[in-house]
């Protein structure tokens, strides 16, 4: 039985990861981070929310409700990336390495969780409940909106 072939991942492909990153960050009003309780866990995320801080790109994140984000937890999380992210994701650190190294200088693991450390807890989170009735989901959209076009108008 052949399975499906396996897809490359943006470790494997360092100069499609910096174009995504440059270009998709680059391009953006704001980065909307959808806190999870494994958002932090995922290099991709990480690499993302880096480069929109040294980039200096507003970041908008959104707690979503009963996805498990824990607040203190991200903060000790960040605090020890390097040991906590290769417990929760092994090989994580060299993935996440990996996706910026194109940067100069290249960050450490330690340096990006440093840097977010420094930017996302000091940051006001839109709450976000995905399963609420139609006019919650609404008014939850209108206010994550309304905060990426505030850090627009304040970013120009």
């Amino acid at each position: 039985m052949r399975g499906r072939p396996r897809s490359r991942t943006l470790r494997e492909e360092p100069v499609a990861a910096r174009a995504i990153l440059t270009d998709g960050v680059g391009r953006s009003d704001a980065v909307v981070a959808l806190q999870t309780k494994r958002y932090l866990q995922r290099p991709w995320c990480l690499a993302e929310l880096y480069v929109a801080t040294r980039s200096a790109r507003p970041i908008v994140p959104v707690v979503l409700d009963g996805r498990g984000y824990d607040f203190a937890e991200a903060k000790k999380f960040l605090s020890d990336l390097p040991a906590e992210l290769e417990k929760a994701n092994p090989g994580g650190v060299a993935e996440l390495e990996a996706q910026l190294s194109w940067l100069e200088p290249p960050p450490t693991a330690a340096e990006v969780g440093a840097a977010l450390l420094a930017t996302l807890p000091n940051i006001i989170s839109v709450p976000f409940a995905p399963e609420g009735t139609d006019n919650q989901v609404d008014a939850a959209v209108r206010a994550i909106v309304d905060k990426v076009g505030r850090l627009k108008r304040m970013h120009k």
